[in-house]
């Protein structure tokens, strides 16, 4: 029997909005702004939005610098979730170093209730290149990505390392791994203060949260965040939307459980680096793709789940064996 994957290059819309009168973020897809970025690190020209450590960037596709834009930028391709949009944000989470953490924050309209539920989300889509110079290759994801509330501003001085204090009203235990797609973090807390200001990034220490690195190429990991909502209505933030590509470059991708194969059928695959790495990320697997030899044997790996990265791409296949 045949498994055939489709896996789109560009993203995947999810079903998920921020356009709502309860989502108490202003500005919750950064399309509001007092100029288009023109340098990395200037998330402060989207109206609202604070640099809280280090320099998360801001990427629009009124941008004239290629490093910032939309959808292609130094740190990979994606797309925004929607057509009418063009702009979003990028944060580093540095797997062996707790302070380089990129955190950003934003006022709240108003100030949370005391004993209310409260639903958080937002959009997430990792990055992966190793095409950069040094230092700027991205190859690690990590879990733990998540909110953090207070009640009163965070000075903006881009040095607080103080945040990373293994503590956060919500994150996420799941390790976001598909380059191609936007993923949904949803979580809730009930609010124990009148909080009044949001934090969003990673705030857990290198022993608590979870990372893998698919090579020494780099040392990080880099997530795309776009649509951020804070609500006490749950179905505020969750409208459905269209989940069609935006264009029509892919791949497909057959798992073939007879011959113990995968066949990855792409447009040019001459020369098309392609690597397998198990759920501890130890690598199974690389070969280098040709229009004759486009397949790789999976005959000797057991059951389980593996990243398998085509190029700059990476997707998650679970494999059964029987």
């Amino acid at each position: 029997m045949r498994l055939v994957l489709l896996l789109i290059f560009s993203s995947i819309f999810t079903p998920y909005e921020t356009y709502s009168q309860g989502n108490l973020v202003p500005n919750p897809n950064f399309e509001i702004r007092d100029t288009c970025p023109l340098n990395m690190g200037q998330i402060n020209y989207a109206i609202g939005w604070y640099r809280l450590n280090i320099s998360p960037d801001y990427f629009s596709s009124c941008s004239q610098n290629q490093r910032i834009s939309v959808p292609s930028n130094i740190f990979g391709y994606q797309n925004t979730v929607h057509s009418n949009e063009n702009s979003y944000f990028g944060i580093i989470t540095e797997p062996n170093i707790n302070s380089i953490h990129e955190i950003f924050g934003i006022n709240l309209s108003e100030p949370l209730n005391i004993g209310t539920r409260y639903f958080v989300s937002f959009l997430v889509s990792p990055s992966y290149i190793t095409t950069n110079p040094p230092g700027n290759n991205i190859v690690c994801f990590c879990n733990k990505l998540g909110a953090k509330f207070f009640t009163q501003t965070i000075p903006t001085s881009g040095s607080m390392p103080q945040l990373i204090d293994n503590f956060s009203q919500v994150s996420s235990d799941t390790m976001y791994t598909d380059t191609t797609k936007w993923y949904n973090f949803n979580q809730s807390f009930i609010a124990d203060s009148a909080y009044t200001f949001l934090c969003i990034g990673s705030f857990y220490t290198s022993g608590n949260m979870t990372c893998q690195c698919l090579n020494t190429l780099g040392t990080k990991a880099y997530y795309y965040i776009d649509n951020v909502c804070v609500t006490s209505d749950s179905t505020t933030c969750l409208v459905a939307v269209d989940d069609e590509p935006v264009d029509d470059e892919e791949i497909q991708i057959e798992i073939d459980d007879e011959l113990h194969q995968i066949n990855i059928h792409i447009k040019n695959p001459n020369n098309t680096s392609v690597e397998a790495f198990d759920a501890i990320g130890k690598l199974v697997m690389h070969k280098q793709l040709t229009s004759s030899d486009n397949y790789i044997s999976y005959e000797k790996w057991a059951s389980g789940v593996y990243l398998l990265r085509v190029g700059e791409k990476v997707f998650k296949l679970k494999l059964v064996r029987k």
